[in-house]
């Protein structure tokens, strides 16, 4: 009897979990490089900035290879993958703007967006930076 495995099954379940993995692993590394700016008082924009581009790289590398098993060098993805980038950054820094004006603490703002950028960021890489034709 062949065995099945179940990516085989369910590719995008083995997608997910790869992509939660580098995920976990690249948002702890930015989030501690991120918190870090905070903390030396380093302005929002330019924080944000910092760890998007400190994030960019590092999900650049791990995405792209290890969790949607693609080639940024083909279908524009690149230009794609820089473009999510700019967004999230937007994203991010309009947030914590948004939730420090509601009373958040800047730390405490910067996680809270965390989780709705991490899921915004692997919808669009699946569906359209990395989308197998």
């Amino acid at each position: 009897m062949r065995h099945i495995s179940s990516e085989t099954k369910h590719p995008k379940r083995g997608t997910e979990c790869r992509f939660g993995l580098a995920a976990a692993a690249n948002t702890i590394a930015t989030n501690a490089f991120f918190q870090g700016l905070l903390a030396i008082n380093v302005a929002i924009p330019i924080s944000t900035l910092s760890s998007q581009l400190f994030n960019g790289t590092t999900g650049y590398l791990a995405y792209d290879k290890f969790a949607f098993r693609a080639s940024l060098q083909e279908r524009g993805a690149v230009s794609k993958y820089i473009i999510l980038v700019f967004c999230l950054w937007l994203a991010n820094w309009a947030g914590i703007r948004i939730l420090k004006l509601a009373g958040l603490t800047k730390p405490i703002a910067a996680l809270s967006m965390i989780r709705p950028l991490g899921v915004a960021s692997y919808l669009v890489q699946l569906n359209w930076v990395f989308k197998k034709p």
